[in-house]
Protein backbone atom coordinates (compact mmCIF):
# COMPACT_ATOMS: atom_id res chain seq x y z
CA UNK A 1 0.00 0.00 0.00
CA UNK A 2 1.33 3.62 -0.90
CA UNK A 3 1.50 5.65 1.94
CA UNK A 4 4.07 8.91 0.84
CA UNK A 5 7.29 9.26 2.19
CA UNK A 6 6.96 7.29 5.24
CA UNK A 7 7.31 3.45 5.57
CA UNK A 8 3.43 1.93 5.83
CA UNK A 9 4.56 0.57 9.32
CA UNK A 10 4.78 4.26 10.51
CA UNK A 11 1.14 5.58 8.72
CA UNK A 12 -1.87 4.80 10.74
CA UNK A 13 -4.81 5.11 7.49
CA UNK A 14 -7.96 6.55 8.65
CA UNK A 15 -9.53 6.74 5.54
CA UNK A 16 -9.48 5.04 2.06
CA UNK A 17 -9.10 8.33 -0.65
CA UNK A 18 -12.04 7.64 -2.82
CA UNK A 19 -10.52 6.82 -6.09
CA UNK A 20 -13.76 8.17 -8.01
CA UNK A 21 -12.68 11.80 -7.16
CA UNK A 22 -10.48 13.33 -9.90
CA UNK A 23 -7.43 15.05 -8.94
CA UNK A 24 -8.38 18.61 -6.56
CA UNK A 25 -12.03 17.57 -5.91
CA UNK A 26 -13.14 17.46 -2.95
CA UNK A 27 -16.50 15.79 -1.73
CA UNK A 28 -17.30 18.37 0.68
CA UNK A 29 -17.57 21.01 -2.61
CA UNK A 30 -20.75 20.52 -2.71
CA UNK A 31 -22.61 23.35 -0.98
CA UNK A 32 -25.76 22.86 0.71
CA UNK A 33 -29.28 23.33 -1.45
CA UNK A 34 -30.39 26.62 -0.94
CA UNK A 35 -33.29 28.16 -2.08
CA UNK A 36 -33.21 32.34 -2.79
CA UNK A 37 -35.57 34.68 -2.19
CA UNK A 38 -35.72 38.36 -3.54
CA UNK A 39 -36.21 41.09 -1.00
CA UNK A 40 -36.96 44.75 -2.34
CA UNK A 41 -36.59 48.16 -0.61
CA UNK A 42 -35.99 51.44 -1.91
CA UNK A 43 -35.06 51.09 -5.10
CA UNK A 44 -32.41 48.44 -4.03
CA UNK A 45 -32.44 44.66 -4.17
CA UNK A 46 -30.86 41.92 -1.79
CA UNK A 47 -31.75 37.98 -2.03
CA UNK A 48 -32.04 36.08 1.36
CA UNK A 49 -30.39 32.65 1.52
CA UNK A 50 -32.96 30.23 2.99
CA UNK A 51 -32.93 26.04 3.28
CA UNK A 52 -35.46 25.11 0.61
CA UNK A 53 -37.48 23.78 2.54
CA UNK A 54 -38.39 26.67 4.37
CA UNK A 55 -40.29 28.40 1.21
CA UNK A 56 -42.23 25.13 0.98
CA UNK A 57 -44.36 26.51 3.72
CA UNK A 58 -43.05 30.06 4.77
CA UNK A 59 -43.91 31.06 8.25
CA UNK A 60 -45.25 34.73 8.17
CA UNK A 61 -43.20 35.50 11.27
CA UNK A 62 -40.26 34.15 10.28
CA UNK A 63 -40.54 35.59 6.68
CA UNK A 64 -40.73 38.80 8.42
CA UNK A 65 -38.03 38.08 10.47
CA UNK A 66 -35.67 37.50 8.04
CA UNK A 67 -36.20 40.33 6.56
CA UNK A 68 -35.49 42.62 8.89
CA UNK A 69 -33.03 41.05 10.01
CA UNK A 70 -31.49 41.51 6.23
CA UNK A 71 -32.47 44.96 6.31
CA UNK A 72 -31.47 46.16 9.59
CA UNK A 73 -34.53 47.71 10.57
CA UNK A 74 -37.54 46.71 12.60
CA UNK A 75 -40.46 49.00 11.30
CA UNK A 76 -40.61 47.52 7.80
CA UNK A 77 -43.60 45.59 6.61
CA UNK A 78 -43.53 43.16 3.96
CA UNK A 79 -45.33 43.38 0.38
CA UNK A 80 -46.45 41.28 -2.64
CA UNK A 81 -46.97 42.37 -5.90
CA UNK A 82 -50.24 41.61 -7.57
CA UNK A 83 -50.91 40.33 -11.33
CA UNK A 84 -51.84 44.49 -11.82
CA UNK A 85 -48.71 45.53 -10.23
CA UNK A 86 -50.19 46.99 -7.62
CA UNK A 87 -48.37 46.56 -3.39
CA UNK A 88 -50.73 44.21 -1.44
CA UNK A 89 -49.11 44.51 2.55
CA UNK A 90 -48.70 40.83 4.05
CA UNK A 91 -50.24 41.01 7.40
CA UNK A 92 -50.70 37.59 8.39
CA UNK A 93 -50.06 34.06 7.10
CA UNK A 94 -52.96 33.83 4.74
CA UNK A 95 -51.64 36.70 2.64
CA UNK A 96 -48.37 34.93 2.52
CA UNK A 97 -50.27 31.55 1.23
CA UNK A 98 -51.79 33.89 -1.18
CA UNK A 99 -48.80 35.22 -2.38
CA UNK A 100 -47.33 31.97 -3.35
CA UNK A 101 -50.58 30.71 -4.93
CA UNK A 102 -50.97 34.02 -7.15
CA UNK A 103 -46.90 33.88 -8.27
CA UNK A 104 -47.09 29.83 -8.74
CA UNK A 105 -49.52 30.77 -11.69
CA UNK A 106 -47.20 33.43 -12.77
CA UNK A 107 -42.99 32.42 -13.10
CA UNK A 108 -41.42 29.14 -12.55
CA UNK A 109 -38.04 29.69 -10.45
CA UNK A 110 -34.69 31.40 -12.14
CA UNK A 111 -31.61 29.77 -11.53
CA UNK A 112 -28.59 31.82 -10.05
CA UNK A 113 -26.22 31.78 -11.95
CA UNK A 114 -23.23 31.74 -9.42
CA UNK A 115 -24.19 28.16 -8.65
CA UNK A 116 -26.67 26.97 -10.72
CA UNK A 117 -26.72 23.52 -9.51
CA UNK A 118 -27.54 24.36 -6.38
CA UNK A 119 -29.43 27.54 -5.68
CA UNK A 120 -32.76 28.76 -7.09
CA UNK A 121 -34.73 31.67 -6.97
CA UNK A 122 -38.34 30.97 -5.26
CA UNK A 123 -41.02 32.38 -7.59
CA UNK A 124 -42.13 35.05 -5.12
CA UNK A 125 -40.59 38.21 -4.12
CA UNK A 126 -40.65 40.36 -1.09
CA UNK A 127 -40.94 43.92 -1.24
CA UNK A 128 -40.45 45.92 2.27
CA UNK A 129 -42.07 48.98 2.94
CA UNK A 130 -41.66 51.14 6.12
CA UNK A 131 -44.91 50.51 8.27
CA UNK A 132 -46.25 53.78 8.14
CA UNK A 133 -45.35 54.63 4.96
CA UNK A 134 -49.14 54.04 3.27
CA UNK A 135 -47.29 56.31 -0.30
CA UNK A 136 -46.15 53.05 -1.92
CA UNK A 137 -50.14 51.64 -2.21
CA UNK A 138 -52.20 52.78 -4.89
CA UNK A 139 -55.11 54.01 -2.93
CA UNK A 140 -56.66 57.60 -3.24
CA UNK A 141 -55.67 60.27 -0.40
CA UNK A 142 -58.71 60.03 1.60
CA UNK A 143 -59.01 59.55 5.34
CA UNK A 144 -59.74 56.33 7.25
CA UNK A 145 -63.76 56.12 8.24
CA UNK A 146 -64.34 55.62 11.80
CA UNK A 147 -67.65 53.90 13.22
Amino acid sequence: MKTGLFPAAYVEIIEDLDEDLEEGEDEWDDPEPVAVIRCHFSGGVRDIEVHPTFVENPVFKELLTLVRQLLKRQDLVMNYLDHEGDLIRIKDQDDVDLMINQSESKTLPRQLSRQPSCSQYVPWEVHATLEKDYSVYHVKDTPPRRS
